[in-house]
């Protein structure tokens, strides 16, 4: 009703120049200006009334066929990234989980895989459900919007805490080949806390159907959203940066003893990979996170209001945003033969487990029959 009102002092002051004439016996009489005003006042109430319970119950019941291009796209792929999210972040946590000889670097991916398959659960369901009643719909409450909303730029906190400390754990390792592993558990409580600290500011300021009722706090969080990428991402650039000399100077060193240690050869192939495997998920992170934090950092600090002309650029740098919790898996199955391989043995392993256990279950039925009739005989 607010934004459809319309004040009864400037519709009279707008209606002051009309002046309504008519003949009755040759004389002319006036009628009142303001009781025109009123009457139109009426009117446009009713009528803007009707006019926004309609608009509410059209949002809150839209349906795909009556979104524009850009959501239409933006809902196929948010509900693609939702199904291939989940299959591909559970097929990666199934793999390395199978394994028994499972590699310091498989267990870190193990955790960003469980992150990745939160986030793919929580957040394309929220923009699916948001684009199709236009953030309208009756279950956006205040608390839902707070907790829901949240969630997406929570995960990417973690994801890319995550990713920081296997970057410096690898180089770590490198320095200090003989210490004892670094413990991640303090260190992911450390990263639970602090992206909790960057998404409150964003939290605390939104209200039903997901509004901000504060722009400088949005503003604060964008800022910080910002620093986060440049620090994390220079941050992981220096460790992947001495993490490639360190091999590097190995791999001079090698090339004497190559023939004559294969084992020092191997150790060095593997560890050229997990670098290789490194570098790449740490720039598609990027790629997938920075365009958005960079453009409502710079919209916030530039511009009064979001121009509605950016409305598709940011629809769409929302789902590349989502997307970073699929871009590991793609990486995994595209460029890492070593996951592949892992895979199959998995799936060959939980067969053959099943088929042990098929044959134990039939094995000691048959005995327990046995033992009864035997039984019953004697």
């Amino acid at each position: 009703m607010q934004r459809y009102s319309i004040s009864n002092n400037n519709l009279t002051n707008n209606c002051t120049h009309l002046e309504k004439y008519r003949m009755v016996d040759g004389s002319k009489t006036t009628i009142s200006v303001e009781r025109l005003a009123n009457e139109l006042l009426n009117l446009t109430i009713q009528r803007n009334c009707s006019k926004e319970i309609f608009d509410n119950e059209a949002r809150t019941n839209i349906s795909f066929h009556h979104l524009d291009a850009t959501n239409k796209i933006a809902v196929i792929l948010l509900y693609s990234l939702f199904v291939f999210g989940i299959l591909g972040n559970s097929i990666v946590i199934f793999t390395f989980v199978r394994c028994k000889n499972r590699t310091l670097f498989e267990k870190r991916l193990v955790l960003l895989a469980m992150i990745d398959l939160m986030s793919s659960i929580c957040v394309p369901p929220l923009f699916i459900y948001g684009t199709l009643t236009s953030f309208q719909g009756s279950i956006l409450t205040e608390p839902v919007c707070i907790v829901w909303i949240s969630s997406f730029p929570f995960s990417i906190s973690v994801s890319q805490g995550v990713l920081l400390f296997i970057s410096f754990e690898r180089y770590y390792r490198i320095q200090n080949p003989f210490k004892k592993p670094l413990k991640i558990r303090l260190y992911f409580i450390a990263v639970l806390v602090l992206a909790a600290i960057i998404v409150s500011p964003y939290a605390s300021t939104l209200t039903d159907k997901c509004y901000v009722k504060d722009p400088r706090l949005r503003k604060a969080t964008n800022l910080m959203n910002a620093l986060r990428d440049f620090i994390a991402i220079l941050a992981m650039c220096y460790f992947n940066y001495k993490i490639g000399q360190s091999y590097r100077c190995k791999n001079n060193n090698l090339i004497i003893k190559t023939s004559s240690n294969k084992d020092l050869s191997q150790e060095h192939r593997n560890n050229m990979r997990v670098y290789r495997t490194l570098i790449k998920m740490v720039v598609v992170f990027s790629m997938l996170v920075l365009p958005y934090d960079l453009l409502h950092l710079a919209l916030s600090y530039f511009l009064s209001s979001f121009p509605a002309y950016l409305n598709p650029i940011n629809t769409m740098l929302v789902v590349l945003q989502v997307s970073n919790s699929v871009g590991n898996v793609l990486i995994y199955s595209i460029s890492d033969e070593n996951f592949r391989r892992r895979l199959v043995e998995s799936v060959k392993s939980a067969i053959q487990g099943e088929t042990r256990r098929d044959a134990t279950r039939r094995w000691t039925i048959s005995n327990i029959r046995n033992a009864s009739f035997s039984t019953s005989h004697v």
